[in-house]
């Protein structure tokens, strides 16, 4: 029997909704977006096993009505019961093996960035993008010194990271707009952050105008990272954007060319 628990911020089932705004003509399963906000709460909580109140809490349903969304998910192996309380399962990581083999973008970066001995400087990353947030789907890890690189599958705002900006500047400014705006209000990863919506359309405009982006310590406190985004990708495919991140301290007009001619290559490679 699970018991017991700490309050955890109710996450959003807008992330989810929004995910159907294009399909106009249904509406999305309340269950499946319970499950899917359930799945985020226990992923959130790390190696610490989350109990159903907590769960149910964060959710703002009855336990009841969480344990039928925790019972599915166990069944079908995405979560198990350890200690009293829930982690996520296995089954998790059996889909995304299927997801990251049936994107081509993410397979041309891996075997791009095995086989050429110039990229191992840096620690560099490919990422999509859902909403307002970038997210890693592929990394290859370099000689760098920066050690704060997002994991694969980790989401950040993308308007605090160069690789959220760059995929941000292929849409229009309407588009941009909409997905800044549905988002207030911004989240700041740092006192650098760009959080006003008119600061962040500027921005995106400039990185537009410049063919790449920047990020000066707007994710990580004495971090500069530059961003491309991969273009001439498949019907269907992207955006994508490939990035690399160096000690602010180090940064110089040269190397951060250098970074830019590597990242250009890359993101060839990666639209193939």
């Amino acid at each position: 029997m699970l018991r017991g628990c700490q309050h955890v911020d109710k996450p959003s089932l807008r992330h989810y909704a929004d995910a159907m705004s294009t399909w106009t003509s249904v509406s999305p399963a309340p269950a499946v977006l319970r499950a899917g906000a359930a799945l985020d709460i226990i992923a959130a909580a790390g190696r610490r096993p989350v109990r159903l109140p907590e769960i149910a809490a964060g959710l703002g349903i009855a336990r009841s009505s969480a344990a039928n969304v925790c019972a599915a998910l166990a069944e079908i192996g995405l979560i198990k019961e350890v200690d009293r309380g829930f982690v996520l399962g296995h089954k998790l990581v059996e889909l995304s093996g299927y997801y990251l083999a049936a994107f081509d973008p993410i397979q041309r970066f891996n075997d791009y960035c095995r086989m050429h001995e110039e990229v191992h400087s840096y620690t560099l990353h490919l990422a999509t993008l859902e909403g307002l947030n970038s997210m890693n789907v592929a990394r290859s890890y370099g000689t760098d010194s920066v050690a704060v690189a997002p994991r694969v599958g980790q989401h950040l705002p993308a308007n605090c990271t160069a690789i959220g900006k760059i995929m941000l500047a292929q849409f229009d400014d309407d588009e941009v707009r909409r997905r800044v705006e549905a988002a207030v209000p911004l989240q700041a990863m740092t006192v650098h952050s760009k959080t006003d919506v008119d600061e962040v359309l500027a921005d995106i405009r400039a990185t537009r105008e410049r063919g790449y982006a920047v990020n000066d310590e707007e994710t990580y406190l004495g971090v500069y990272g530059v961003a491309v985004a991969v273009t001439d990708l498949a019907p269907g495919e992207g955006p994508y954007g490939v990035s690399c991140s160096t000690l602010k301290a180090s940064m110089d007009s040269s190397q951060r060319d250098a970074m830019l001619k590597l990242l250009r290559d890359v993101a060839s490679a990666t639209a193939g």
